[in-house]
């Protein structure tokens, strides 16, 4: 009896997660809006100062996402 509950219960489990809407395609595209819809003028700020990209610099021409 115990046992077939438990089908029951992951038969249903599982019908729960194959119905729930599919995530969208992880493109380089659907990354970078992510990513800008978390930015921050003030951290950008913040962190420049672990990073050596000014001229002459091991990351001469880097820039952060604006």
């Amino acid at each position: 009896m115990a046992i077939k509950n438990l089908t029951e219960k992951a038969g249903t489990l599982k019908t729960r997660l194959v119905a729930q809407k599919t995530p969208p395609a992880f493109t380089a595209k659907n990354f970078v809006k992510k990513l800008t819809e978390h930015r921050s003028a003030r951290e950008r700020e913040k962190i420049q100062c672990y990073f050596k990209f000014g001229a002459g610099q091991y990351g001469e021409g880097d820039n952060f996402i604006d």
